[in-house]
């Protein structure tokens, strides 16, 4: 073994996204070392060059041209994907430029949500004559097939507005789905407009769905956006249904999305990292058991490979990403809904108002441990909407209490400036980001309670139980 050594030199192989560790006889030439394994060196598109960018004769002996311990690059230059020498004259063709598809995308968003507008809102008059009331139904039925086609096909081939990037058309191909299942629905029913927006949000879910399992087959990046989308969609349109069967109000769907909010936001990183179970260690079992002699011993833990953690780990950034997004917009959207359409009682007002603080503190604690990016940047928009939601609604109580409304705004706004400094020193506080952490976790214990409340859920148990 040791003359076997002596005569040999240990060389390393590096490719583009992995190396080979090879022994190498003195005696053997580095074509040699080159093909055991796969690499073919008479092909004239392989470069094989030293560490300090020397080529390389693979026709040398190895050791008359490598030390002991060299390392060797081999790269492949010149060649189109399928492996053919490019003709005379060729070059990579250019990409197209990713705006106008960018665009598109945008403008067929915006369309499916005038569309959703038309079918969930009113015309004017009656809360239940939508905007496409004045559609025939053989119309309608063209409109709502030709925007569900449109959906399917971006769903099965979306479009790339950015290098490897697909969000956009994720959610444009969602919206169309949304809009073309709202406009399906009779304006004649009765709650049509409730059931049209629970027929959209089903329908985005299962077009996202699809989605998902394409992205899934063609291993492109948007599975998690798609997943993300799928899943809100769905359960969005479960509580529209639950609301609609239980007979309460539309807006109520906002108030109950908004009660889980801030546990979502404190479940989601943990939702998105998911780790092979063959590579999690017990230690309460492996503290308490004692290894036998006779009994079989434990399989041991697979390799960790580097890119299996890299992959992991970009999957999961990219579901907080799109999860912290979609939650954004959630409180964004609901938190105004919520603030004019409570009940008409002082307790179902006083609850609402208490659910947008709420997830208001909630939506300022996620940033302190978030990466840079979307996790952070998306939370903190959000919860600078619900301040001037709150901040609005706080001025147009009543004329009688101008005075009350602007005391309150200049309170509110010392609030939030107080806070932002105080979350973003939390990050460096142990005290502060105990503070925060406690904040955090009274909002999530009492969000879902507050939204319960603010759609009527007491006066319900109430009248239930007197007769």
């Amino acid at each position: 073994m040791t003359d076997t050594l002596a005569t040999s030199r240990r060389v390393v192989l590096q490719f583009s996204s992995h190396h080979v560790d090879v022994l190498v006889p003195d005696a053997a030439r580095v074509s040699d070392a080159l093909r055991s394994v796969g690499v073919d060196p008479s092909d004239p598109d392989v470069l094989v060059v030293a560490s300090d960018g020397a080529p390389i004769d693979t026709a040398s002996l190895a050791g008359d041209v490598l030390g002991d311990g060299s390392v060797v690059h081999v790269t492949r230059v010149g060649t189109p994907s399928d492996g053919r020498r490019p003709p005379e004259g060729w070059a990579e063709p250019d990409r197209p430029s990713p705006r106008p598809q960018a665009l598109a995308l945008v403008l067929a968003a915006t369309c499916a949500v005038l569309v959703l507008c038309a079918a969930v809102l009113p015309a004017g008059g009656e809360w239940p004559a939508p905007a496409l009331a004045g559609l025939a139904a053989a119309e309608r039925g063209i409109l709502s097939a030709a925007l569900v086609l449109a959906s399917v096909g971006l769903a099965l081939r979306p479009v790339e507005t950015s290098r490897g990037r697909y969000g956009l058309s994720v959610l444009a191909s969602a919206l169309l789905a949304c809009a073309g299942a709202a406009c399906a629905v009779d304006v004649a029913l009765p709650r049509s407009h409730h059931l049209a927006l629970v027929a959209g949000l089903l329908g985005a879910g299962a077009v996202s769905s699809t989605a998902t399992v394409a992205a899934r087959l063609a291993r492109r990046e948007s599975q998690q956006t798609a997943t993300v989308v799928a899943v809100a969609s769905t359960v969005s349109g479960a509580v529209g249904l639950l609301t609609l069967f239980a007979g309460l109000p539309l807006w109520t769907v906002a108030a109950l999305l908004l009660g889980v909010v801030p546990a979502l936001h404190r479940t989601l990183p943990g939702l998105a990292l998911r780790v092979p179970e063959e590579l999690l260690v017990d230690a309460a079992h492996v503290a308490r058991t004692a290894l036998s002699v006779r009994g079989p011993l434990p399989r041991p833990s697979p390799p960790l490979r580097p890119r299996t953690v890299s992959v992991a780990v970009r999957r999961g950034e990219r579901l907080v990403s799109a999860g912290t997004l979609v939650l954004s917009a959630v409180s964004a959207l609901g938190a105004p809904v919520v603030l004019v359409h409570a009940g008409p009682g002082h307790l179902e007002r006083t609850a609402g108002t208490v659910l947008v603080v709420l997830v208001t503190v909630s939506l300022l604690a996620v940033p302190r441990i978030a990466r840079p990016g979307v996790p952070r940047t998306a939370p903190r928009v959000a919860a600078a909407v619900l301040a001037m939601a709150l901040a609005v609604r706080s001025a147009f109580i009543s004329p009688e209490h101008a005075l009350v409304a602007a005391a309150v705004l200049v309170a509110l706004g010392l609030t939030v400036a107080i806070a932002a400094v105080l979350v973003d020193r939390g990050r460096r506080s142990v005290g502060l980001s105990r503070a925060a952490d406690a904040f955090e976790a009274l909002a999530v214990a009492l969000a879902l309670p507050a939204a319960l409340v603010a759609v009527g859920t007491v006066e319900q148990v109430r009248s239930a139980f007197s007769g």
